[in-house]
């Protein structure tokens, strides 16, 4: 919930996906503001990212693997000189904005 909580305070617009409709009812509820949320939905999802600055992911193994939601290409088709993750791997999209520096 931090993620979410420190791009709002730096004037970002946010958009937080989950499998659970509870669990982003409860962020909402945590942050005092309206945010748009979104189940996890890959036509959603997708163009979500095509538009995103930065993508921060955080998802729960599950029966001790991490679910694939965000693919390779998905990050490949993100918009030139979005925050794409220095260690980028599938599902798992990690990164600050700070780290970014354009060329």
């Amino acid at each position: 919930m931090n993620s979410p909580r420190a791009a709002l305070g730096a004037g970002a617009s946010v958009k937080v996906f989950d499998k659970s409709i509870y669990r982003l009812r409860r962020l909402q509820s945590t942050l005092g503001q309206r945010i748009w949320t979104s189940v996890i939905q890959p036509d959603v999802l997708k163009q979500a990212l095509l538009q995103a600055d930065v993508a921060v992911g955080a998802l729960r193994p599950e029966h001790g693997r991490t679910p694939l939601v965000v693919s390779d290409d998905m990050v490949g088709q993100m918009k030139t000189g979005s925050d794409r993750g220095r260690q980028h791997r599938p599902g798992r999209l990690l990164r600050d904005q700070r780290d970014h520096q354009p060329h």
